[in-house]
């Protein structure tokens, strides 16, 4: 067995010194050409494949850690040179990249474990890294780590940078967080806990319009019966809006005995902050005098155009 053990870290110490050699190649002054480069990208995803293997077979003979990481970070680097230089131009045509050349970079936002926007960060990954045909599964389950954090980080971390691990590392986040029953009480518990207004302002009246969008939205997508829940959820914001508000919708709902629809209460606060910033009275400054006048304003022209559309 130390027999075995010495002839493997003998031949990943020769990967290793081969992944040295082309950092150090790469990163030596003078032009480098093309065909060249392409030869020594395949030779050096072949080592560090081989590196990879050889460290999971070392692991089961000795306990003692290889400093893998920064083995890694020089692979990737090597290949991020080899990505510009080489596809840039033997790539895709001057035509598409000429197209392309003034797009913004796509960020991908860290996923920390929050169920509610797994859906959100895998699907950015997906169409980002995992279908770059240039990188290969290691590359990608690379990639897919640095972007992780927290508890969704901790769920694949040990797993082993090979091509079948990248594979693996989808389905145990998959099985953790694409769970439709979580997602959907998550959205419902940020729904309860919006911030509350103590002033009447546009700004807090929209961005609660605009949360409850969001998040009435995301629930219809994931299938839950929304259209049947706008009384509960008119009776949340209810406890959200400021006191002004509240008594304009009460009285405008006392000239209609039909049942309020959430798409009505929400045309009211977008139409109620219209109100706000035609007076200027967006800021949240205004004293509460004015607020009555933006009341007493907002709440005849709710009510005359409501009789309109009756007539």
């Amino acid at each position: 067995m130390a027999d075995e053990l010495k002839r493997l870290v003998a031949a990943r110490g020769n990967r290793k010194a081969t992944i040295t050699r082309m950092y150090n190649y790469i990163y030596a002054p003078g032009e480098k050409e093309p065909a060249v480069l392409k030869q020594k990208r395949d030779s050096l995803i072949k080592v560090f494949a081989e590196y990879t293997e050889l460290n999971i077979d070392i692991s089961l003979l000795d306990t003692t850690e290889e400093n893998v990481e920064e083995v890694e970070e020089k692979y990737f680097d090597i290949m991020a040179y080899f990505s510009k230089y080489i596809d840039g131009d033997g790539g895709p045509s001057s035509s598409s990249q000429e197209s392309s050349f003034h797009l913004p970079r796509i960020q991908i936002k860290s996923f920390n474990g929050q169920v509610g926007d797994y859906q959100s960060f895998i699907s950015l990954f997906i169409s980002v890294i995992g279908k770059d045909k240039k990188l290969n599964d290691c590359e990608k389950l690379y990639y897919l780590k640095t972007y992780l954090e927290g508890e969704a980080l901790d769920l694949i971390k040990h797993l082993p940078l090979t091509a079948t691990s990248y594979v693996n590392a989808l389905n145990l986040l998959k099985q953790r967080y694409d769970n439709k029953k979580q997602v959907i009480n998550h959205h419902i518990n940020l729904l309860l806990d919006m911030p509350g207004m103590t002033k009447t302002t546009a700004v807090g009246l929209r961005n609660l319009v605009s949360l409850t969008k969001q998040h009435i939205g995301a629930l219809q997508s994931l299938g839950a019966p929304t259209e049947h829940w706008s009384l509960i959820v008119i009776a949340i914001l209810q406890r959200k809006i400021d006191q002004y508000t509240l008594r304009a919708f009460h009285i405008e709902k006392q000239s209609n005995d039909d049942l309020p629809k959430l798409d009505d209460f929400l045309l009211f606060l977008e139409q109620r902050a219209s109100a706000l910033e035609a007076i200027g009275g967006g800021t949240g400054d205004s004293s509460n005098r004015r607020s009555s006048l933006v009341l007493l304003m907002f709440v005849h022209f709710w009510i005359q155009e409501a009789k309109f559309h009756l007539c």
